[in-house]
């Protein structure tokens, strides 16, 4: 099983680092810039998980989470932004500076749960599950963190449905019908890990590599950056 999860994340990594060099030739927009910091974050995250996954005691382990976290509390971020931009909702500054800055806590805590227990209240390791893997005890900016994330997901779905409820172009109500996509999936891949079922595995990198292969359908077969309607926007 381990195997897999293994085969799982070289496969997710190759894809993205495909994306992103796609991406950076693109036309420079506002949609191109979220697009590739999604990547770089995915692509941070899976690197990470790909070393926790090869852990084999608790410092090892730490490491390798804290390098995940570089990544991950910005996916849905610019997830968030990404869709928004797409679906031409305007958002105010002072909004989207305070999401990046507590994203940015949110790492900085991470990288300091050795010295204080605002995000990890406590830090185990297990032999227990499908492979040898950390365990921590959930402070309150773990919660805040869990909270914001669904709050993401729900803005994320509310936008693509309020725009598709508007006339738009074939291509584009598919690509809005893939951003949903996208958030149903990773909502079912978070409520599967945290109900414990996975024993260890963090499922929601299930959702990420679904959510890039959907990305790599809207670059290359929809083309996401077409000029034409860049030009529109």
């Amino acid at each position: 099983m381990l195997e897999l999860f293994q085969i799982m994340q070289y496969i997710g990594i190759g894809v993205l680092i495909v994306e992103i060099y796609y991406t950076l030739f693109q036309k420079q927009s506002k949609l191109q810039s979220y697009l590739l910091l999604l990547l770089i974050a995915l692509l941070i995250n899976y690197v990470g998980y790909s070393m926790e996954l090869q852990a084999r005691n608790v410092y090892e382990a730490l490491s390798a989470v804290k390098i995940s976290y570089m990544g991950k509390p910005f996916i849905l971020l610019f997830m968030f932004l990404l869709v928004a931009e797409y679906c031409r909702v305007k958002l105010p500054k002072w909004l989207a500076g305070g999401m990046l800055l507590l994203q940015f806590c949110i790492t900085a805590l991470v990288q300091t749960c050795e010295h204080q227990t605002l995000f990890y209240t406590s830090i185990e390791f297990t032999e227990e599950g499908v492979f040898p893997h950390i365990v921590f005890g959930h402070g309150i900016f773990y919660n805040i963190y869990i909270l914001v994330s669904l709050l993401y997901v729900v803005a994320i779905a509310v936008m693509c449905i309020c725009a598709l409820k508007k006339k738009a172009s074939g291509r584009r109500r598919l690509q809005i019908s893939l951003f949903l996509v996208i958030v149903l999936v990773n909502i079912a891949m978070l409520g599967v890990y945290l109900s414990g079922i996975t024993q260890g595995y963090d499922c929601t990198l299930v959702g990420y590599l679904i959510a890039t292969l959907i990305f790599s359908l809207s670059i290359f077969r929809l083309n996401l950056f077409d000029t034409v309607d860049l030009a529109k926007d």
